[in-house]
């Protein structure tokens, strides 16, 4: 299994003063590039989400007490095909997604959150790389990985850390780093072990231009080293014999 090295980087925007203030935590990005899909086609044209874009996604909130709790991303209104959100009302947890960026009001204490896209034949692009750069996947465009945006993680103190997996690999592009379908934020690095409260956060994510457009690849299986010792073998076994026959006639 192939890991990136993680990045660390405070959660502040200096200089931006329209975005978060100063956040005390920080935030540790990793990926894991074992390739787990593949898309022929890629990503559609109009890489702009919407809240629609997301149906079919899967979240799974683990509390710091070891309690779980998992939402299904629906169409919310039946007339209308622009209204979407979660399956159903927690008192626990609240997620919604604003302008793309995702907010979060945790009332019980908050140790990881898991997103799934590959129900709504979406990607996480995490890669800020020019389309010239070998790591760029087709049709991704550039890119942002998790960030902080706006709520009360600014008075937070410790490491949240967002942890990509399931790599996909779009065409025949092999060094692709920028495409996964699964995410993974831990808060229990934080100094409370998990997060309480308000939190916006986003992280580019791209809709494929094809639904069903991602299928598992299945890894090959090594053979076992008896396996390797039977085939050489049976491969000498039968130059022996090709060699009989030839003395032979």
């Amino acid at each position: 299994m192939k890991f990136l090295s993680a990045v660390l980087f405070p959660t502040a925007f200096a200089g931006m003063a329209f975005l978060s203030p100063v956040h005390a935590a920080t935030v540790e990005v990793s990926y894991d590039l074992e390739l787990a899909y593949h898309s022929e086609h890629g990503i559609r044209s109009n890489t702009a989400t919407a809240i629609r874009d997301f149906v079919g996604m899967d979240i799974l909130a683990t509390y710091t007490d070891g309690t779980t709790e998992v939402w299904d991303w629906v169409y919310t209104n039946p007339y209308s095909i622009w209204e979407a959100g979660t399956d159903h009302i927690s008192n626990d947890l609240t997620i919604d997604v604003i302008n793309g960026r995702f907010a979060i009001n945790a009332v019980k204490s908050l140790a990881s959150l898991a997103f799934d896209l590959v129900g709504a034949n979406a990607i996480w692009d995490v890669g800020d790389y020019v389309d010239s750069d070998p790591r760029n996947s087709p049709t991704t465009k550039v890119g942002h990985e998790f960030r902080v945006r706006s709520g009360n993680s600014d008075a937070l103190e410790g490491e949240i850390r967002a942890s990509y997996s399931d790599r996909v690999q779009i065409g025949d592009h092999l060094t692709g780093e920028d495409a996964f379908t699964h995410l993974l934020v831990d808060f229990t690095g934080l100094a409370d072990g998990g997060f309480t409260g308000d939190m916006t956060w986003s992280s580019d994510t791209d809709s494929l231009a094809f639904a069903g457009d991602l299928a598992p690849v299945v890894p090959a299986v090594p053979l076992p080293a008896g396996g390797l010792l039977l085939l050489t073998g049976l491969g000498a076994l039968g130059l022996k014999r090709r060699a009989g026959k030839s003395a032979a006639a």
